[in-house]
C-alpha cells in the first residue's frame, strides 16, 4: 500500500471533515470515493 501525503487548505479540510461527519465516513475513505468518482490516475 502506497501513503499520500498532501498540504491543502485549512477552510477545504474543515468542509470535508464537514461532509465526512455528515455522511458518517472516516475522512480517508471521503478522500477515497471522491477521487475514484473524478477518474483521477496517480501513478501508472
Amino acid at each position: 500500500m502506497t501513503n499520500l501525503n498532501v498540504q491543502i487548505p485549512n477552510s477545504l479540510y474543515k468542509q470535508i471533515e464537514a461532509k465526512a461527519a455528515k455522511e458518517n465516513v472516516p475522512i480517508d475513505q471521503l478522500v477515497v470515493i471522491a477521487r475514484f468518482s473524478t477518474g483521477i490516475r496517480v501513478g501508472k
